[in-house]
This record gives C-alpha cells, sequence and structure tokens, in this order.
C-alpha cells in the first residue's frame, strides 16, 4: 500500500473558510487494490450494503447522501481486516452480510467510522443531527431483524426474497412432487408410446412445466438405453469400444435427472467393465448427495438458511430444482448390460427400483470383493446389513422392495463363502415375498444344494 503512494485532488473541506486553497488525500489507488484482494463473498457483502443503502435507506428523501458507498467500502476494509479469511465462505454468507449489516449499526449508533488509512480521522464525526441518527438507526435495526429477508423491500432483489416459508407453506416441495408425479405417469406411456409422447412435448407443448417433464423424460431415457443395447456376437474390439463411449456419453445425460440415481446407474456401469477405483469415487459422491432432507424432505424441518435457499430456488426450473434437491431410485431393466451380473434380476424384479443408499452398499461392497480389499468389503456388508435394520425397524421398505434388499445382503454372505448367513437371507426374503416377485427361493434353493 505504502509503494502506492497518495494522490492529491484540489477539492476542499465543504463550509471551510479556507476551501479553495485546500486539497484532498485520495488512497484511491490502494483502495482498488484492495478492492480487488476481496473474495467473491465479500464483494457480494459490500454490494449488498449499497443496495440497502441506496434501495431502502435512500428512499426517505432527508437520508439521502447520508451513507455514501465510502463509507461502506472503509467498514468492509475494516471488517475484513478484522476476520479470518476462512469466514468469507460461500455458506456463510448469509452470517456475513448480517455481520456487516451489525457494523454499520454500531457505527451509526456511536458516530464513528474510522478512515482506514488515517484512523485519526473520524469519518462519522458532527455526520448526524440527532433526529436523523436516530431514524437511520431504527431503519437498519429493523432492517437487521429481519434478516435476509430485508430486501423484500429492495427494487433489485424483491422478486427473490420474500416471505419465509413455513411449514404450511412448501410450495416448492408440492411443485416437485407434482411434478415427479406428472413424469412417473408419462414415463409409463413413454414406454408403449415414447416417440409420439416425446414428439407432442417437443413439438406441441411450450410451457415451463411441459419442457420439465420433457427434459426429465429424456435424461431417464438415457439411464434406460444402455440397458437395452447389446454388444454384437462377433463385434470387435472397435466396435465395442464405440459401445462403450457412446453408452458412456447416454448414463452421463442421465445423471440429470436427480441428485444420486443417475450417479448410481453410472457407477454400476463402469463397475461391469471393471473400473472399480472409478464405480468406488462416484459411488462416494452419491452419498454426500444422500442427505436427509432429500431422502426424507417430510419429516425433517428447515432451519433459516434452508429456507432461504428454497426462496432462492422459487424462480428456478423445476427440472433444476428436481436435480439438486430430490432422491430417485436407480431402476435396471431384465437382462440389463450395465446392472451387477451377481444380481440376476428376474422379469418381475425389474419393476422394483433399488433404494439409493441400500444399492450404494451393496456396490461398494462388490467393488471392494473384486479388489481383494477384505477390510473394505468387510465394512460395506455391515453398512449394508445396519441400513436394511434401520429400513426396517421404521417401516421405510414398501412390501415389494423388503426381499430384494434382504437377497442383496444374502449374495454378499454367498460371495464370503458365509453359506448359513446367505441361507438365512435367502429364507427370510422368500417368506417376505408374498408375490413371488423375486428369485429369492430359486437362490434358496441352490443355496441348499451347494
Amino acid at each position: 500500500m505504502i509503494s502506492c503512494g497518495v494522490l492529491y485532488v484540489p477539492i476542499g473541506c465543504q463550509g471551510s473558510r479556507n476551501e479553495n486553497l485546500q486539497w484532498r488525500i485520495s488512497f484511491s489507488v490502494a483502495e482498488k487494490i484492495l478492492i480487488f484482494s476481496f473474495t467473491h463473498v465479500q464483494l457480494l457483502c459490500y454490494a449488498l450494503l449499497k443496495l440497502l443503502v441506496k434501495e431502502i435507506v435512500e428512499k426517505h428523501d432527508d437520508l439521502k447522501t447520508l451513507l455514501c458507498s465510502y463509507f461502506l467500502k472503509t467498514l468492509m476494509f475494516w471488517i475484513s481486516e478484522e476476520l479470518d479469511p476462512s469466514i468469507w465462505s460461500p455458506d456463510k454468507i448469509i452470517q456475513c452480510f448480517m455481520a456487516c449489516l451489525k457494523r454499520l449499526i454500531y457505527c451509526v449508533e456511536y458516530s464513528t467510522l474510522l478512515h482506514y488509512f488515517i484512523p485519526d480521522h473520524n469519518l462519522f464525526y458532527l455526520r448526524f443531527d440527532v433526529d436523523k441518527k436516530d431514524k437511520v438507526i431504527s431503519i437498519l435495526k429493523n432492517l437487521f431483524e429481519k434478516g435476509i429477508y430485508c430486501f423484500a423491500r429492495s427494487e433489485t432483489l424483491f422478486d427473490i426474497i420474500e416471505l419465509p416459508l413455513t411449514a404450511t407453506d412448501s410450495s416448492i416441495s408440492r411443485r416437485v412432487a407434482t411434478l415427479h408425479e406428472i413424469i412417473s405417469t408419462s414415463f409409463t406411456l413413454f414406454l408403449n408410446r415414447p416417440l409420439n409422447l416425446l414428439y407432442h412435448f417437443l413439438h406441441h407443448a411450450s410451457t415451463s412445466i411441459s419442457k420439465s417433464i420433457f427434459f426429465e423424460m429424456l435424461t431417464v431415457a438415457h439411464q434406460i438405453v444402455p440397458q437395452i443395447s447389446q454388444n454384437q456376437p462377433r463385434s470387435n474390439n472397435k466396435h465395442q469400444y464405440d459401445k462403450y463411449k457412446r453408452d458412456l456419453s447416454h448414463l452421463m445425460i442421465g445423471t440429470n435427472s436427480d441428485a444420486v440415481a443417475g450417479w448410481l446407474v453410472l457407477a454400476s456401469f463402469f463397475y461391469g467393465n471393471e473400473n472399480y477405483l472409478l464405480s468406488l469415487d462416484i459411488i462416494n459422491h452419491a452419498f454426500r448427495k444422500c442427505t436427509s432432507e432429500k431422502m426424507y424432505p417430510w419429516q425433517i424441518g428447515l432451519d433459516q438458511t434452508q429456507e432461504y435457499l428454497l426462496h432462492l430456488l422459487k424462480q428456478t426450473e423445476l427440472c433444476t430444482i428436481s436435480k439438486a434437491l430430490t432422491v430417485k431410485y436407480p431402476k435396471f431393466i431384465y437382462n440389463s448390460s450395465i446392472s451387477p451380473q451377481e444380481l440376476q434380476l428376474t422379469v418381475n424384479e425389474q419393476a422394483i427400483p433399488f433404494h439409493p443408499i441400500i444399492f450404494a452398499h451393496f456396490l461398494s461392497f462388490l467393488c471392494y470383493y473384486h479388489l481383494h480389499n477384505v477390510r473394505s468389503c468387510k465394512q460395506s456388508l455391515l453398512q449394508l446389513r445396519q441400513e436394511i435394520i434401520k429400513h426396517f425397524t421404521t417401516n421405510l421398505f414398501n412390501l415389494y422392495s423388503e426381499p430384494l434388499f434382504i437377497i442383496c445382503l444374502g449374495i454378499a454372505h454367498e460371495m464370503l463363502a458365509e453359506t448359513d448367513s446367505a441361507r438365512q437371507c435367502f429364507l427370510l426374503a422368500a417368506h417376505k415375498d408374498e408375490h413371488s416377485l423375486s428369485n429369492a427361493a430359486m437362490r434358496l434353493s441352490n443355496c441348499n444344494v451347494d
């Protein structure tokens, strides 16, 4: 900063008898360098402070020019010097902004804002008369109490920040649920008349909801296509490589269907191609996205930050919200070329969606098994068992999915040569399979023969 020097500007102190002779010392060069060193979050806080003053405080004519941008810039310099740099992170932007607003209230209340380069000079000295000072403090404190929703009165941000969500006003959750219900029905129709339905959405429906449905159906379809296509009996290496790239392209598009399911289908694809380490990386990525508020949104309330983020999403396309906030169940068709071959799904089992966490633990077990990582293999088996038990005790499974998940546990025990445990799992699965949808009975029979 010292090497930047200072500028002298021919502007005198307003009202001074020597105003025409005085010069002002300007630190604008150093200030620009400091501003350029700000993180994105610091810049956003500075911008929000300027919006607050310009579009809310200065709506009162008698308060215009009372709080100028230079004061806010100086305030940001002081706060940035005092706080640890790690505080200015994107997930703490609301807290950072509220801290800046709180400091502004303090400075006005005590008529103290020291110049950053000449601390002996108080920028707020005799700045406010009593009435204006009380009025500014009252307005700022009122805005502070409203939190981030103070910008509901801002011309720039009013359309994305409104009243907070309540337990009975979860409009976004309802919109996403409705979207999924429509998509589920549409996808059933899609399986029967795919070209007609997609053509209709593409050419005759231009609404936002229609575009979202089309996008969702398309992403799910991209998960199905690689499962249908099979290698030709006499395909050479080049043909197999072309198919690999083609299937991978489809599945990458399929990851846009929701937060998790598309990734797990992709992980299964890499597992089938014996790329176990990459499959594990993708599984871990999916685990990080399987948060409670996405898996069971009806059971968990929202804190203030989550409510605010939901409001930011209010103007977002439904398909984007769905991808960010929802978790679907991965599906594999009969004779799928990318599902784990250990499953050997029957025609009936293909209609049963996999619970994402259950499937992720099972796929992790398979990867570690083929990597000969015994410790991680047993750890995945333990986590699989615990997850199944947790879901049984909380009644989160439907009757059709229970046998399939127990079969996965049985397969894992069978691969580890734990025959008795495998037999118990297949026996339990067969007992719960009242509608004979799974191959539990056949597996039990084979296990008894062995």
